[in-house]
């Protein structure tokens, strides 16, 4: 690619990305052991999502239409996680199917 680096300029970025990651893990909720929960549930995040692929900034990026409904949690989610599947996206129907088994710190994916 072209790209040349020092191996200290590679360590530096990695520092400074932790830290930033840190301090924003910071204001996230979490429950008392520490576990990080969405502050309105999977429920609220499924319903949130067609906020995100509203955004203007995405206008110039997918060629997406607007989602057409609120993605759904897939009955089926077991089967999903020990296929290792997260989630699946319809793009005849912009549908979005989320297996419920994942954290939900991994549901705003």
């Amino acid at each position: 690619m072209g790209l040349h680096g020092r191996p200290q300029d590679l360590a530096a970025l990695a520092r400074d990305l932790i830290a930033e990651a840190s301090r924003l893990r910071e204001a996230l909720p979490e429950d008392e052991h520490g576990v990080l929960r969405l502050a309105d549930g999977r429920g609220g995040a499924l319903g949130r999502a067609r906020l995100g692929f509203a955004a203007k900034i995405l206008e110039q990026r997918l060629p997406l239409p607007a989602m057409a409904g609120r993605p759904k949690l897939v009955l089926l989610s077991r089967g999903m996680s020990y296929l290792g599947i997260a989630g699946i996206f319809i793009p005849f129907t912009c549908e979005a199917n989320v297996n419920s088994t994942l954290p939900e710190w991994e549901i705003p994916f």
